[in-house]
């Protein structure tokens, strides 16, 4: 299971760096591109050749057309249907998910303010058992960070060190946008790197600070993952 895989590759990344998830399919694969056409194909920027006056009529009729490029189709986002339903009681939230995803719920309160150690029971994980998937967890914020902004910031600081040497933190970009997730306002910092991307969204709501984050191991860029992560975020509701 994805959940498995990333616990253990996350272990081997924090003994070996800091010291110490999910439903998109691979990448769409080009159609067959149809065979060359039997008549001639001007490629841009060259003259398109003439007959030369000593050339054959068979010549001409059997001449090879100039190849075409075509250009690489745009993976097409597939709505999902959200059949199923949880509500969790030790986070604070309801949410509804796809039929196909497994729910692996969380078993134990999370700690204040901090970024779970994922895969530890101290947070919910939904998953496609490809590679990708959603996980999410809340805790009661601090004195120190009760604010949006600074919750955001403590967030995003700690994915970088926690995770920095599994994900190649130092490859990655990190777009960013403010959002809002179920009438409250919210961030969302994004970890687009070699081979996967993390869009993790953080909140507060009545005493709890929240993470929302949508873990993909495809390789796709934030702009193709926020629709899948806004069609989620539709379905989610605080509780508390």
């Amino acid at each position: 299971m994805f959940t498995k895989r990333l616990g253990i590759g996350l272990a081997a990344a924090l003994l070996i760096g800091v010291g110490g998830i999910l439903l998109l399919s691979s990448r769409p694969t080009n159609p067959d591109v149809a065979g060359a056409s039997s008549s001639p194909v001007a490629t841009p920027g060259a003259a398109t050749p003439l007959a030369s006056a000593s050339a054959s009529p068979t010549e001409i009729a059997t001449a090879t057309p100039a190849p075409t490029t075509v250009p690489e189709p745009i993976p097409t986002l597939m709505p999902l249907s959200y059949t199923q339903s949880h509500t969790s009681k030790l986070y604070h939230y309801t949410t509804r998910f796809p039929k196909a995803w497994s729910l692996t719920a969380g078993t134990e309160p999370n700690s204040a303010d901090t970024v779970p150690d994922l895969g530890t029971g101290r947070s919910d994980f939904y998953e496609d058992g490809v590679a990708s998937g959603v996980m999410i967890t809340s805790a009661p914020v601090s004195q120190a960070r009760s604010d949006l902004a600074t919750w955001s910031a403590f967030v995003t600081t700690t994915v970088e060190h926690q995770y920095g040497s599994y994900i190649g933190i130092q490859s990655c970009t990190e777009p960013s946008r403010s959002l809002v997730v179920d009438r409250e306002r919210a961030n969302e910092v994004d970890f687009i790197c070699p081979g996967r991307s993390w869009l993790w969204v953080t909140t507060v709501h009545a005493g709890q600070a929240y993470q929302i984050a949508w873990l993909d191991d495809n390789g796709f860029g934030a702009d193709y993952l926020r629709p899948f992560l806004d069609q989620f975020l539709a379905t989610f509701a605080f509780t508390k």
